[in-house]
Parts: C-alpha cells; structure tokens; sequence
C-alpha cells in the first residue's frame, strides 16, 4: 500500500491515512528567502514540497522520528513524485535535492517509554515519559497518571524531579484518522520532566574514578528530606532504588519516579515480599517501605565511601532503618543523625 503522506501541525509530522510516520524535516543548505517573504508562504511551500516527494521510496524508522536531511550535495537523489508549484521557494532546487535518514537526534531513548527531547526554540533539554511504548499493557496509562497526579499535587521541593508541562493529543490508539472521534477530546499522551545530566546514584555507587569524591552524605541528606515531603502530602515513593535517584548539574540529588504504581521486589521490605499484592498494602507499610530502602541505599553508600566517619554514620542510620530485627525508626530521626 502507498504512504499516503500529509503535513501535520507545525510543519514537523508527516502521516498517512492508516499509519504514521513522524518525519523531521532538515535543510542543510537551505534556499536562501527572499527578503519580505511571509512565513505563510514559506509554510505552504515547504507543505508542497513534502507533498511532492514520493515518500515510498524513502526509508522511515518505526516507532519513532524519522529526520530526512536534505542537501543539494550527496549520492542519493530525492526520490519526487511531482514537481513543486514554479512560484514555490524550491522550485528551482526540487530536482537536485539529494537526501539520508537518520533516528531523529533530538529523541535519545533512555528506557522503554523515557526519552531525552528538546522544544523547537528552546536548548534545554528535557525528559518526556510517554505512554505510547514497545510492549505497552493498558496499566501502563493508569500508572503514568498516578504519577502525574502525584508530581501535580506536591508544592515544589528541591529534592523531587519537577513537572515542566503534560502532552496530550487527540486518540493516538484509533484504527485510522478517518475513524477520529469528532468530539475533539483529549487523551494523555505523557509527560514532560526537567532533565537531569549526571545520571543516577547507581551511577555513582559503580564508578571505577578513583579521583571521584561523592557527597554521600549530603545525598543520604537530600533523599531523606525529599522522602520526608513525599510522606507529608501523603504519598509514598513505591519505588525507591539507586537508580530511582538523579544527580542534578550541581550535584544534588533528585528523587524521581514519585508512586506512580510500580515496584522492584529486590527493593521490597521483608515484611511486604510476602504479601501476595503489595499494592493493596494501606499507606503505612508503604511509608515504612521507603524508610527500609532508604536503609538499603545508605548501606550502599557507606560501603562506597573512603571517609571512615562518614561509612560509620551512613552504616549507624542504615542500621536503624532497615533493621530485620527491629522497627525503623522514623524518618525524621534519621534526618536528624544526618543533619
């Protein structure tokens, strides 16, 4: 079947009828615009021009953003299926277009469903957590809405990974367009978070750099105190791990996948690996579930530190808080052997 091939919105989506390929558009030597033209008719070109090219004989990569380069150098001519209008911008250059495809860059995929991205306009880079992902099972959206709730509903903390804005669109999951329901609604499509450039505590805990010096301390500090906000407005991490902790540009710590419905058995207390669904369990074994992990975390840390003083005060509180023989101790007496 041809690819029937329209422009979206913002001049940036390619899509067909029944299936859509989501294709970039980049110029490298773009023809230069006479001075006073209207961006309408620089938009309207460029839609006659993507209109032209005969896109069944281009490569597009599934699932994903395909960015098309073109350049008036190359072996590969661009494959066109009419001519653009002769009053068009590209007029004069359609016929010796060349082109190569390439994964759009500006998407670096991080974890199934969890991108690096970056606005049009804006060099910042941000994290987009989306439904739309390999292998996708129907929780996945209750899960992701859980966790937008949650970012929604806490007041600010420096210790907690910001919600920068939601995405949504019309049905992503309809048979065909033309099946669009024409109430106009709008469906969830996921989320953008800030970015954090370090990596993750986990990150840290493996490094080999023997000139490395880490705040452990001052992050045992940090996670217990974004710990503290989440139990505060009444939600509980669910999840806390290593790997569930960034390192910010200025070396901070910064919680991240805030209760949205997931958990890790090996970071499960022993009281909860033995219930048949942790998720049931009320709010307070999930309370005393993070401070057992948050336990667990420090033992690591302290086992990764060089400063004797520092291991004996990480490895004291980790006591008290992932003891199997005795209750936790509360967070905010852990907070206060830390401070």
């Amino acid at each position: 079947m041809a690819r029937v091939v329209t422009l979206a919105e913002r001049g940036r989506v390619l899509r067909r009828p029944d299936v859509r390929w989501h294709v970039t558009v980049t110029f490298q030597d773009a023809p230069k615009v006479p001075e006073g033209t209207p961006s309408s008719q620089q938009r309207r070109d460029l839609e006659d021009l993507c209109l032209c090219i005969d896109f069944d004989r281009v490569p597009l990569s599934r699932d994903t953003v395909t960015e098309l380069i073109l350049s008036t150098k190359g072996n590969a001519a661009l494959p066109m299926k009419a001519e653009p209008d002769t009053n068009s911008l590209y007029a004069s250059i359609a016929g010796n277009l060349r082109f190569y495809t390439r994964e759009d860059p500006l998407r670096q995929e991080i974890a199934p469903g969890i991108c690096v991205v970056r606005i049009s306009g804006d060099e910042r880079l941000y994290v987009y957590k989306e439904v739309d992902r390999p292998q996708y099972q129907p929780e996945d959206s209750e899960i992701l809405q859980r966790e937008l709730r949650n970012l929604e509903q806490l007041p600010h903390s420096e210790e907690i990974v910001r919600l920068v804005a939601t995405v949504s669109s019309i049905n992503p999951y309809r048979t065909a367009v033309a099946d669009a329901d024409s109430s106009g609604a709008s469906f969830l499509r996921g989320f953008l978070l800030e970015y954090h450039p370090n990596g993750t505590l986990r990150d840290a805990l493996r490094s080999t750099d023997s000139e490395a010096v880490w705040p452990w301390r001052r992050w045992a500090l940090q996670i217990a105190y974004g710990l503290n906000h989440l139990h505060c407005h009444n939600v509980t991490h669910l999840d806390l791990k290593s790997s569930n902790i960034v390192i910010s540009e200025n070396s901070n710590a910064i919680l991240i996948d805030i209760g949205g419905g997931g958990y890790t058995r090996e970071w499960l207390a022993p009281n909860m690996i033995g219930v048949s669904n942790p998720m049931w369990e009320p709010f307070e074994a999930w309370v005393k579930n993070d401070i057992w992990a948050f336990g667990m975390i420090l033992s690591e840390m302290a086992s990764a530190s060089y400063d004797i003083t520092e291991q004996k005060l990480l490895n004291d509180v980790a006591s008290r808080t992932a003891s199997r023989t005795s209750h936790p101790i509360p967070l905010n007496q852990a907070i206060s052997l830390l401070e």
